[in-house]
């Protein structure tokens, strides 16, 4: 009975957790000068994550953005992937005063 109860479980698990991962494609970030981001570390608590400016794109062979060159408010430049970015604002959001 057990056995039979886990394995209708397991069957429909998947029905509630849709995986679009690999099938839904979100928008390129901008290249140079562009999106402001939230860069995650692994390193650092959540609540210290830094925000930074894209100023440089490098694409895939697929023609997606796959590594970004970051710049931090204290003038320090890093590549980072794009799956440890948060976009928070697009360059035309953006009101440089």
């Amino acid at each position: 009975m057990i056995e039979g109860f886990w394995s209708r479980w397991m069957n429909n698990i998947q029905k509630l957790s849709p995986r679009d991962k690999w099938t839904n494609t979100r928008e390129n970030l901008n290249r140079p000068n562009g999106d402001i981001v939230l860069v995650v570390d692994e390193n650092v608590k959540r609540g210290k994550w830094k925000l930074a400016e894209i100023i440089n794109t490098y694409t895939g062979d697929d023609n997606l953005v796959r590594i970004v060159d970051v710049k931090f408010s204290d003038g320090n430049v890093l590549k980072r992937p794009v799956t440890k970015l948060v976009l928070l604002m697009k360059n035309e959001e953006r009101l440089d005063l």
